[in-house]
C-alpha cells in the first residue's frame, strides 16, 4: 500500500534549498530546530522548530531554509494508497499540511523501523504513518482554534481601539505602531474576525455616527469636526457612497 524512498535528517546548511515540479511523491517533514520555508500552490508556509508538515503529491513547490537560522529536519519520502488514504482523510486538498506538537517520538520509531526494515515492517509503520496523520490532524485543528483565539482577541482590541478614537483620523501606521505589529498583519486578523478591513469599519461606525447626528439637527460641518474629518466635503462624500442617500435629506427627514 506504500513505498518509502528514503529518509535522514538535513543538518544546518544555511544555503539549503530545494524545488519539484508536479512532485509523484509524498514529503513527511518535522523540523528540530531553526526555520525556513515552503512555497507551494502561490502561498508561503512558515516553517519552524516543533513544525510538522506534509507536501502530498502531484504539486509544485520549493523550500528552503532561513539563512539566517537554519533548519534541522528529518524526513521521509514516499508514495503510495495508503499515504493517498489518509492524506484525503485527514486533510483533502489542503496544498501543504503545516502542525505544531512534540513528533520526536513517533519520527524516532519511524526511523529506527526504517533503518532496521525487516519482512514485517510494513505493518508496524502503516500503524505509525496512520498515527503520524491522525496526530498531525488533531494538533492542526488545536493550532488553528489557539491563532484563531489569538486573532479574536486582537481584532477585538483594534476594534475596541477604533471605536473610542472615533474622533480621529483613521491612521493604520500609528495603530500597527501602538499594538506592536504591522499594518498588513492588523487588516488580516481584522478581515478574519469581522469580515471586513479596520479602515472600512472605521468608516461605517462613524457613518452611522454621523447619521445619528443628522437626526438631532447638528449641521455637517458640527459632524465633521467631532468624528475627526477634515471638513464637511469629505463626510458628504463618504455619506453619499455608502449611505446611498445625501445628509441634507436625512436631516430634513426628521426634522421638519
Amino acid at each position: 500500500m506504500f513505498n518509502l524512498y528514503n529518509a535522514g535528517t538535513t543538518l544546518k546548511n544555511k544555503y539549503f534549498y530545494c524545488s519539484k515540479t508536479d512532485s509523484k511523491i509524498y514529503i513527511f517533514e518535522y523540523v528540530i530546530s531553526g526555520k525556513g520555508s515552503i512555497i507551494c500552490g502561490g502561498k508561503l508556509y512558515p516553517v519552524e522548530a516543533g513544525n510538522f508538515y506534509i507536501v502530498p503529491k502531484e504539486r509544485t513547490y520549493e523550500y528552503f531554509t532561513d539563512a539566517d537560522d537554519p533548519y534541522e529536519r528529518m524526513w521521509f519520502y514516499g508514495e503510495g494508497k495508503l499515504f493517498d488514504m489518509l492524506y484525503n482523510l485527514c486533510f483533502n486538498d489542503i496544498d501543504v499540511a503545516v502542525s505544531k506538537g512534540d513528533y520526536t517520538c513517533i519520527i524516532g520509531k519511524l526511523f529506527d523501523i526504517f533503518t532496521d526494515y525487516t519482512a514485517s515492517s510494513d505493518i508496524e509503520l502503516s500503524k505509525l504513518f496512520t498515527e503520524l496523520f491522525i496526530t498531525a490532524k488533531q494538533l492542526q485543528t488545536q493550532n488553528y482554534q489557539i491563532h484563531d483565539k489569538n486573532v479574536k482577541n486582537k481584532a477585538s482590541k483594534i476594534k475596541n481601539y477604533i471605536c473610542t478614537h472615533f474622533d480621529e483620523k483613521f491612521d493604520l501606521a500609528s495603530m500597527a505602531e501602538k499594538f506592536d505589529t504591522t499594518k498588513n498583519q492588523i487588516i488580516i486578523d481584522f478581515k478574519r474576525a469581522y469580515g471586513t478591513t479596520p479602515y472600512v469599519f472605521s468608516t461605517m461606525y462613524k457613518l452611522d455616527m454621523a447619521e445619528e447626528m443628522l437626526k438631532r439637527g447638528l449641521t455637517n460641518k458640527e459632524i465633521a469636526d467631532q468624528l475627526g474629518y477634515c471638513d464637511e466635503k469629505h463626510l458628504s462624500r463618504l455619506f453619499i457612497k455608502h449611505k446611498k442617500t445625501y445628509p441634507k435629506l436625512v436631516k430634513q427627514r426628521y426634522n421638519k
